[in-house]
């Protein structure tokens, strides 16, 4: 039903600066940035339509530690010089950039292709910095679904874009301005007589791979061909831990102080598995938070994340 294990990514805006900032001094650093670029591309034998969402569409969310843009009534896509409509990027649409202590892109599109004919879809999302990761410390995980749907009731393929087996969903990670492709999923989806089908892939199946290289951003795309007058909605995620350079700093406010001592004695005592095991406030990495855990954040205690 589907093929491949990979996915497509290219440099198409400026770097998200993250760091380890202060959530707060990343939220306000964000008028400085350049713009903040998601395109949508769609196009067929005879029509191009295009779709932009610049730094003003984007917002920050404060529980997620993530910027995200969500895209509330149909976009149409139309080509600017024969008005046909080659596509529909439908809400609820989503992209949220996470810059937490795993470096976090996930992105959800509903996309619908125009009468025209088949229709090519390219999704390109900003490129979010992970602050320099080793080679030895850099891992990454991948995960995508695809469901497509037959609306106009003969058949829906979907297919990724490349040679034969290319993912419709592809993650890359750069190593300062060297593209590495990490993964391409999901090769095709096909449904018939009204129907809809799902396919979902891991990049690994559990937990994290090494990249092989050092890590300075990553980004997604999604690249795929879709039957017209069909439906396809894509939810993937790429994610890159950047390890901590402050271990003490639970809530990653940029310095030691009783919100992470707090959350070090309210897991004082529980071990991995436990229900309200906290798994930051594990410093010393044993699956359990005991008194090691809390010598060290009282070391740290008052201190500031430089």
């Amino acid at each position: 039903m589907f093929a491949g294990s990979a996915c497509l990514i290219r440099l198409v805006g400026p770097f998200l600066i993250a760091g380890s900032c202060v959530a707060s001094v990343c939220h306000s650093a964000l008028a400085q940035q350049p713009p903040l670029d998601l395109t949508v591309e769609a196009w067929n034998e005879a029509a191009y339509g295009f779709f932009q969402i610049d730094a003003d569409d984007w917002q920050w969310d404060e529980a997620c530690q993530c910027y995200f843009y969500q895209q509330n009534e149909p976009a149409m896509l139309y080509d600017k010089d024969t008005g046909d409509l080659v596509g529909i990027l439908y809400p609820p649409s989503s992209v949220h950039l996470t810059l937490g202590p795993t470096r976090t892109i996930d992105i959800s599109m509903i996309l619908i292709a125009g009468g025209g004919g088949t229709t090519t879809f390219v999704v390109q999302t900003p490129t979010l910095e992970t602050g320099h990761v080793a080679e030895q410390d850099a891992e990454a995980r991948a995960s995508a679904t695809f469901t497509v749907d037959d609306l106009d009731e003969n058949y829906v393929l979907l297919t990724g874009v490349g040679t034969q087996g290319t993912g419709a969903f592809r993650g890359y990670t750069y190593d300062g301005a060297v593209q590495e492709r990490f993964t391409h999923l999901i090769g095709f989806i096909f449904a018939s007589n009204g129907g809809e089908a799902t396919a979902s892939q891991n990049d690994p199946p559990s937990g994290f791979r090494a990249v092989g290289s050092p890590v300075d951003a990553l980004s997604v795309e999604l690249a795929f061909s879709l039957t017209p007058n069909d439906l396809a909605q894509a939810t993937c995620r790429l994610e890159v831990p950047v390890p901590s350079i402050c271990p003490t700093d639970l809530n990653d406010d940029g310095r030691t102080d009783l919100v992470d001592l707090s959350i070090t004695l309210d897991s004082f005592g529980l071990c991995q598995g436990d229900s309200e095991f906290a798994d930051e406030a594990d410093i010393d990495g044993d699956s359990c938070v005991s008194l090691g855990d809390l010598v060290i954040v009282l070391s740290a205690f008052g201190s500031n994340c430089d």
